[in-house]
């Protein structure tokens, strides 16, 4: 069942800041380096580097499934180490990495992910390697705590992998504290397979990062 969200343009929306999440994907299918908010699809602020300054960030070809919902994937310059940049004043607590391999099929460079906000992991301490081989609807989830960084690192080893990226965040200095944002009215919208539409657009729509039905 599809995540749906109702759409509260210009308006203060409560959210708590231990909770809150932002999806990073590529829905316009753009080749850039860095990928910037509206580029991944999620709240301003956010900004997804690959530190290899000669590689760009590329849309993987296929829809990743997330509870449910589908986010366009974003390929990974394999083993280039790669940074998320938050918004200004918030920090990231946690990272939930959504992957599936570049691959039809095992080989013998398995892939994991071998560092995650400054630690190293092997394939044995980091929740396994990543055994989902183009399987779009089945991906590999794996998680990380990050200790309240306002920007963080991650690379993998092995095959390429293709991944929608989930960061949990907040406000620097508080957790758990209700505060208030004000959505972005004017933030371009979204349709279902990551294609930009026109503001009257009908459907199951993305707008500031959040889904929401327009009838």
């Amino acid at each position: 069942m599809k995540k749906i969200f109702t759409l509260m343009a210009a308006a203060a929306i409560a959210i708590s800041a231990s909770a809150e999440t932002a999806v990073l994907s590529n829905p316009g299918k753009v080749k850039a380096n860095p990928l910037n908010a509206e580029q991944l699809g999620a709240p301003e602020g956010f900004v997804l580097t690959c530190l290899k300054e000669d590689k760009t960030l590329d849309p993987g070809n296929g829809l990743i499934t997330v509870d449910g919902a589908e986010y366009q994937a974003i390929k990974i310059s394999n083993g280039a180490q790669n940074q998320v940049t938050l918004p200004e004043g918030y920090v990231a607590s946690k990272v939930t990495f959504y992957t599936t391999i570049n691959k039809d099929a095992a080989t013998d460079r398995v892939c994991y992910w071998a560092e995650v906000a400054g630690t190293t992991y092997t394939a044995e301490d980091n929740n396994g390697i990543i055994e989902s081989f183009k399987d779009f609807e089945n991906p590999n989830i794996q998680s990380f705590n990050i200790p309240d960084m306002k920007e963080f690192t991650f690379k993998n080893t092995g095959e390429q992998p293709l991944v929608v990226i989930e960061v949990t965040y907040h406000l620097e200095g508080e957790s758990g504290v209700s505060t208030a944002i004000v959505a972005d009215e004017n933030a371009p919208i979204f349709n279902a397979q990551g294609v930009r539409v026109n503001a009257d657009a009908k459907g199951l729509l993305i707008q500031n990062g959040k889904k929401f039905i327009r009838k």
